[in-house]
């Protein structure tokens, strides 16, 4: 599906709206630029571990040539000395940039930002644990390439701990397109 302009709409009887204009220049544009939240469904853990894995939940299809705007939104554990470490995939060719706000690694009850230019496993930010529930938003845009592809999160442990890191159930992302 693709955008349409939508209609401009003039008064009198012979510009009435049917249900065709609607379908094709609300619905079908609404569509094209809402994506429904895609919400973890269950827990998800690392442990003794520092490879990044590929979270089964948090995932999302990009169509070719378009630009997204996203966040995911991440409720996660991790032991002071794991910590989480967190990169975000995307096809080859596609570019944008992301950032982050969460717990510190030296101090995890004070929060930190950190902007990326890029994107894949060899760009990873770090955020502390606390061996309590913490918080942490990823946004950014993804200016997609002619290649097809998802926007994957990739996520670990820091330092690796027999300490559990773990991404909760109902951790989310959104998106829409530009």
């Amino acid at each position: 599906m693709a955008w349409t302009t939508p209609k401009t709409w003039n008064t009198g009887f012979a510009n009435r709206a049917t249900a065709a204009d609607f379908n094709t220049h609300l619905r079908d544009n609404l569509n094209f630029l809402y994506r429904p939240p895609i919400r973890k469904t269950a827990d998800q853990s690392v442990t003794s571990s520092t490879a990044l894995i590929s979270d089964t939940h948090l995932v999302m299809a990009m169509a070719v040539s378009e630009v997204y705007e996203f966040e995911f939104v991440l409720f996660f554990t991790a032991a002071t000395a794991g910590d989480i470490k967190l990169a975000l995939n995307v096809p080859a060719g596609a570019t944008g940039s992301w950032g982050a706000f969460g717990p510190d690694t030296t101090t995890p009850t004070t929060y930190k930002s950190f902007q990326a230019a890029a994107f894949g496993d060899a760009t990873t930010v770090t955020f502390g644990g606390n061996a309590a529930n913490e918080t942490l938003v990823l946004n950014g845009v993804v200016i997609q390439s002619s290649t097809a592809g998802n926007l994957q999160l990739r996520w670990a442990q820091s330092t690796s701990s027999a300490t559990s890191t773990t991404i909760f159930a109902n951790s989310f992302l959104t998106a829409c397109r530009f």
